[in-house]
């Protein structure tokens, strides 16, 4: 490096000299290193060559005086060094996340969920359905033709929804006394052996398998996972780098494990069963018994083993879910039940 002076005139001429040697050229021939607060300003040549100055102000000085191409980005460096436009952009930025994430990532999780082939959600469903088997599930104790008159049931209701081309299939397990019935993105829905016991009412099962049916049909665990990896699928989607999909896809039975649906989808399901019901001739009253009738069966347990596992059934049973609460739910079964009866 040698010490140097270039000169920028009012012409279209530069002037640089060092040591005994000096260079004149058109300056467009000049390109000019973007303002970064204080940072040394690099002034590159034709053949390559860097003049560095720390003489900012004065190169942009003389840029705003001139009709080089490099005076366009000065207003970067005005908007960067702008209290007043930093706020404005640090606003903006919130606003711009609050709405993608309350908006914009539920809006594509609905349109990628319902993008991705049946076989995605079959993949992903016997994953999960593997882990919960080794982490929190127990083979069914029960019997052979209590399963049989259950399995009989769920299929008439199969057989009367639109099936939209998944497969559904009824398992039966334990979950250590916990009533539950959940599902999967396959159509796979899982009853377990407490649940079973304490509905009396064959209908009532029957409504909430229909809940569980709407969870498939309307992809709420497919979205439900895709707006908790938005991250991932967005790197995916930018990158084309597609080994962030071997990690994604081993996390989704754990997340499958630990999530519950939101207030949305619950209401959204809730509504599809209602109105399967009142195609089927059944009373939508049932749904709200079978909820009522849990929640007071589950209250009254004396089972002191089972009220140990209180902070586990609220976790795992999403009939205990706060998205709705289940009084608000029993209304909405109420409402629609009138609107049956009027038939």
């Amino acid at each position: 490096s040698h010490q140097a002076k270039l000169t920028l005139g009012a012409s279209d001429h530069f002037h640089l000299s060092h040591t005994d040697q000096s260079i004149t050229g058109f300056v467009n021939e000049l390109s000019f290193s973007d303002r970064i607060g204080n940072i040394p300003r690099k002034v590159t040549f034709a053949d390559g060559s860097i003049f560095q100055t720390s003489e900012n102000d004065a190169v942009d000085e003389w840029l705003k005086s001139s009709r080089h191409e490099a005076a366009k980005a000065g207003w970067v460096h005005s908007l960067e060094t702008s209290y007043r436009w930093i706020a404005a952009a640090l606003v903006a930025t919130v606003l711009f996340g609050f709405v993608g994430i309350k908006y914009g990532v539920p809006w594509a999780s609905h349109k990628i969920a319902y993008q991705l082939p049946i076989s995605a959600n079959v993949l992903i469903s016997e994953g999960a359905l593997k882990t919960m088997d080794q982490l929190m599930l127990k083979p069914s104790k029960l019997s052979e033709l209590k399963k049989a008159e259950i399995q009989a049931r769920f299929e008439t209701l199969v057989n009367s929804v639109e099936q939209e081309g998944f497969e559904y299939k009824l398992h039966f397990r334990d979950m250590d006394g916990v009533p539950n019935a959940f599902a999967l993105p396959s159509g796979t829905v899982v009853v377990t052996d407490r649940l079973v016991r304490m509905i009396k009412e064959p209908k009532e099962l029957d409504a909430i398998l229909l809940h569980e049916i709407g969870h498939v049909t309307k992809r709420h665990g497919m979205r439900q996972v895709i707006q908790s990896s938005a991250l991932t699928m967005a790197i995916v989607m930018w990158t084309g780098d597609t080994s962030a999909i071997d990690e994604w896809a081993t996390a989704i039975p754990v997340f499958l494990l630990q999530s519950s649906y939101s207030r949305g989808f619950e209401t959204e399901s809730d509504v599809y069963a209602f109105e399967s019901m009142i195609k089927l001739g059944i009373d939508p009253i049932h749904f709200g018994n079978a909820l009522e009738g849990i929640t007071l069966s589950f209250k009254s347990d004396s089972d002191s083993e089972l009220n140990e596992r209180i902070e586990k059934v609220e976790k795992g049973l999403e009939y205990f879910s706060s998205h709705p609460r289940t009084d608000d739910r029993a209304k909405l079964s109420q409402e629609y039940s009138e609107r049956f009866q009027k038939r």
